[in-house]
């Protein structure tokens, strides 16, 4: 075959496989962009950042995560804790809005943190101040109100719990951690 009608063929053809495999791409954007919330099993979605850990247990009422500090934030790198990641959908709809940051959580029955730390981070345009909290035996809701600027560029914003402010290994159950837009 000559190369005039071959290398367009070729073109042509790469360009319906790309189309073929583009058109089984799902759309990853929540149905819901108002909550982000992560409970049970969804709790596996958080990371934790060095000097931070979190295990996943059955509490008898359900699935928790279990997470301890083994370093106080002021030593550790800077970071946001436990976290969870929320994509530019969530950083859009929540930029300029008033938002609810909580978390359901309680002292764990080992090892157990009297405190913990939330807060609620962007990709530089203005961070909550970490806000400190006093746990119980059991669990409550536990939250605060931010409103974080609007997103300059398209990016993540972050959710982050500080499991022992004193980073003695102290640990907290955590039954489900949320984000939602007040207004």
């Amino acid at each position: 075959m000559k190369d005039r009608y071959f290398y367009p063929l070729a073109a042509l053809f790469v360009a319906a496989m790309i189309w073929f495999a583009l058109s089984f791409q799902v759309d990853n954007a929540p149905a819901n962009a108002d909550i982000y919330l992560r409970s049970g099993t969804e709790l596996e979605e958080l990371f934790p950042s060095p000097g931070t850990t979190i295990v996943m247990e059955n509490s008898g009422q359900g699935v928790v995560g279990l997470l301890s500090a083994h370093m106080s934030r002021e030593i550790a790198p800077p970071s946001a804790g436990v976290f969870g990641t929320l994509g530019p959908v969530y950083e859009s709809n929540f930029g300029g809005a008033k938002i609810r940051i909580s978390a359901r959580a309680r002292k764990a029955p080992q090892s157990a943190s009297s405190q913990f730390e939330l807060g609620y981070f962007t990709s530089g345009v203005g961070d909550s101040e970490w806000q400190r909290f006093d746990l119980t035996d059991e669990f409550e809701d536990y939250s605060f109100e931010f409103s974080p600027n609007p997103p300059q560029d398209k990016g993540n914003d972050y959710v982050g719990i500080w499991p022992d402010p004193s980073g003695k290994g102290g640990a907290i159950e955590l039954m489900s951690l949320k984000v939602e837009r007040v207004r």
